[in-house]
């Protein structure tokens, strides 16, 4: 058939059945290239065996016959169907075994086989006796031998599965997407040097290879190919993007009263090697015209906030102000707290430091607001109303601690016209999204490694329903506390009433333990005020309640050395990235800690989530979990989580090793002499642009 369609042409426009076309359009294939890059599901292994006197056990056959008289043995819920197979041009027969124990299958079963000719059987043999079985063989209904020798060819061959879309099921799917690679003309994305030194498929070949291969080494080198051509047009985009917003200016931060040189001299601990490499990245990414866009990333413990103090104080120096974004209050005013007691050390010369919450009260917004727009260097350290509160004059550094917790409209709302402030994001489990942003952005990473003395902690799964279990975790808290230490009770609810643990039921039965006899309980939740949390906090870290009682507003942040036990109750509730932030809270001196993670009969996904934490100590090793269960979203969009992404081949997390091979190639290429590549990459920039500028 002569090819005469184009990709970009509508699928309609396809000669094929058009009541099934016109459908494909309603369901989301709007072009014919719509329908070519709609990948497989999955692909149905090749038959090795043709004939009955091949047979062996477990080998898959295809057998060309016709089918003989079924019968139904009646067994209740077993009832089946079987009906012997006998294979053309030979004496030979095999039994086929069909489950029938619903009236309506077994009735379109009988009516199927006995309209059935000529016919091909495809399954793996099962032993039965001395003879062989084919159990819910595949049947393909065949017309004339010359399709049965075609279908024996292709049987040899992986098969493409489609899955269904809306009422186009997989054989429609199959015939519509063959029919398109007969007609359409595909012309190559990819420049021809690329295509040869990679070892990469011609793109019309490559659409061949992914729904008609020989082999599964062809689907592979197909996949690799459109895998190439997404990272490269993403790439190009990006580098279009660079040029276009070349206005882009920052404050270059450079060398001013040296505040922060100070503070590490008088520091009353050493920064690790890795902190001081950060350190002095950040400080040369700040020193350009162009906004520094970076990533720290070091798991709990590891001294993210100390490396962002030192930043924030260059920029101070440098007559600029700077600001710290955290997402709860609790973890907004440690950080308050804690600088306000490293920023002592500096004497006179400690820079004024302010603290906003949406519990301030307006008049001290306004004072801070007027301290901003009068451009004085200052520190700020903020909760999530800072995006909406604050008004800057003179911003030269915004940090987001813990970045994931934020949405991506709210990171990149601090801009004051052409002048953006430089951006630190710090996370100890970067969600995926924020890894690919190091490729799809000129977002960089520095690394923190944890520090020698820091011990990892253990990490125990309890069953809730083992009593004694729970009996000795209870005893071994209280021996923590009698030696000094600090006990975390993490709970999801609140009250009590719903179908979960919450802190005031699991604060009233720990009161009665005999483990708890005399121990002071405290507990805290999002509802306390502002004062209330500071108050309990200051007591648990006393020590005058050692034990707290608390939902996930413990989760990030929180620094109370002496605490070496995280007990959390309906542990399968809650997500990985959770689990590992409630495990950095204990240990935070280098003694040793435990984490137990209590559950009752979690299902299957949460049951695995509980094996990694136990298995895993480190932030990356979660992470990469997290990615592999739930996807690792839409990284061009607004979505944070799930299977969606706006790449058809392409994983940012699976295919670093292509993406770093594009982002070298788009740098070395000249876009223009490639006008299919150009054009393409026009398109990604104008659908994502909004992303891509704003990080």
């Amino acid at each position: 058939m002569q090819e005469r369609v184009n990709l970009s042409d509508p699928s309609s426009s396809l000669a094929g059945d058009k009541k099934n076309l016109k459908l494909l359009e309603e369901v989301g294939f709007k072009s014919v290239e719509d329908l070519l890059e709609y990948s497989p599901s999955r692909y149905i292994e090749p038959c090795s065996i043709f004939s009955l006197s091949q047979m062996q056990a477990g080998q898959k056959a295809c057998i060309i016959g016709e089918f003989g008289e079924p019968e139904i043995t009646y067994l209740g819920d077993k009832t089946y169907c079987t009906v012997q197979f006998f294979e053309k041009n030979s004496q030979k027969s095999i039994e086929c075994m069909f489950f029938a124990a619903k009236n309506s299958y077994r009735h379109y079963l009988l009516h199927f086989l006995k309209s059935l000719g000529l016919a091909a059987v495809e399954g793996k043999s099962s032993p039965f006796g001395r003879r062989f079985r084919l159990i819910h063989p595949q049947i393909t209904p065949l017309s004339s031998r010359e399709e049965a020798g075609a279908f024996c060819l292709e049987a040899q061959k992986p098969h493409a599965v489609y899955k269904s879309r809306h009422g186009v099921d997989s054989s429609k799917l199959s015939k519509l997407i063959s029919l398109a690679l007969k007609e359409t003309v595909i012309p190559d994305i990819l420049p021809p040097s690329l295509i040869s030194s990679y070892g990469l498929f011609h793109r019309k070949d490559a659409f061949f290879a992914l729904h008609r291969p020989e082999n599964m080494e062809e689907v592979e080198r197909a996949k690799k190919t459109f895998k190439m051509e997404e990272a490269l047009i993403s790439q190009g985009a990006l580098l279009k993007m660079q040029k276009r917003s070349g206005s882009e200016e920052a404050f270059p931060i450079l060398s001013g009263s040296g505040l922060d040189k100070v503070l590490e001299k008088n520091l009353p601990f050493s920064l690790t090697p890795s902190q001081k490499r950060a350190v002095e990245e950040i400080g040369k990414e700040m020193e350009k015209k162009t906004p520094m866009k970076k990533l720290l990333e070091g798991d709990v413990g590891t001294g993210k906030t100390i490396v962002a103090l030192l930043s924030m104080l260059k920029c101070v120096s440098a007559g600029k102000q700077a600001l710290l974004v955290a997402p709860t209050v609790v973890l907004a005013w440690q950080h308050y707290k804690n600088f306000k007691k490293l920023l002592s050390l500096l004497g006179l010369s400690a820079p004024d430091l302010y603290f906003l919450s949406g519990g301030v009260k307006k008049a001290d917004k306004d004072e801070i607001n007027e301290a901003l727009m009068a451009g004085r260097p200052c520190l700020i350290v903020a909760t999530h109303s800072a995006f909406y509160s604050l008004r800057f004059k003179n911003l030269g550094l915004a940090v987001i601690d813990e970045q994931h917790r934020f949405g991506v409209m709210q990171r990149g709302s601090f801009s004051e016209g052409k002048i953006s402030p430089h951006l630190l994001s710090m996370s100890a489990t970067p969600i995926p999204r924020s890894l690919a942003m190091a490729f799809f952005s000129d977002l960089s990473i520095s690394h923190l490694e944890p520090r020698k003395e820091q011990a990892p902690a253990r990490t125990v799964l309890i069953e809730e329903g083992e009593s004694e279990n729970m009996a000795r975790l209870f005893w071994h808290c209280r021996r923590e506390i009698e030696k000094g230490r600090r006990v975390f009770v993490i709970c999801p609810a609140v009250k009590s009433g719903e179908k979960m643990h919450s802190v005031e039921e699991i604060s009233s039965r720990l009161s009665v333990l005999p483990q708890f006899r005399g121990v002071p309980i405290s507990s805290l939740t999002g509802k306390n005020s502002a004062s209330e949390k500071e108050e309990i906090m200051a007591s648990f870290s006393s020590g005058s309640s050692p034990l707290l009682v608390s939902t996930s507003v413990v989760e990030t942040g929180v620094d109370v050395s002496k605490a070496s036990c995280m007990v959390i109750f309906d542990a399968n509730r809650f997500g990985l990235s959770q689990l590992h932030q409630f495990r950095g809270r204990v240990g935070r001196d280098g003694t040793p800690s435990w984490t137990f993670l209590i559950s009752k009969e979690p299902e299957e996904d949460a049951a695995r989530r509980l094996e990694v934490m136990k298995e895993s100590s480190s932030g990356r090793e979660v992470s990469a979990f997290d990615m592999q269960n739930r996807g690792e979203g839409d990284v061009l969009g607004g979505e944070q989580a799930g299977k969606s992404s706006s790449f058809k081949f392409l994983s940012v997390m699976k295919d670093l090793d292509i993406l770093q091979a594009a982002k070298s190639e788009a740098e070395k290429l000249d876009f223009s002499s490639f006008p299919l590549l150009d054009k393409k990459s026009e398109e990604f920039l104008e659908k994502y642009k909004s992303f891509l500028i704003r990080f």
